[in-house]
C-alpha cells in the first residue's frame, strides 16, 4: 500500500497547477488516469488522507505540505 500511496502523490504532484489538474486529479476522474479498480483506489486515497498527505479542494485531490515533504524523502 505504501508504494501505491507514493504513486498517487507523484501523480498528483505532476499535475498540480497545470491545465489538466481538474481532470487528472479530480475526485470523479482520477480513476480514469490511474487505472486502479475503485476499491483499491479508495483504500489508497483513505490511507493518504489518514496520513494527511492529501486533501480535497474544489473536488480536486491536492498534495498537502506534509505530503510534499514525504515526497522529498523518497
Amino acid at each position: 500500500m505504501i508504494f501505491s500511496v507514493r504513486i498517487l502523490l507523484i501523480h498528483l504532484s505532476n499535475h498540480a497547477n497545470t491545465k489538466h489538474e481538474k481532470d487528472e486529479c479530480g475526485t470523479e476522474t482520477i480513476d480514469n488516469h490511474l487505472r486502479w479498480n475503485k476499491s483499491f483506489l479508495d483504500k489508497v486515497i483513505e490511507k493518504a488522507k489518514k496520513e494527511k498527505y492529501i486533501y480535497v479542494d474544489n473536488d480536486v485531490f491536492k498534495v498537502s505540505e506534509k505530503g510534499e515533504k514525504y515526497l522529498l524523502n523518497i
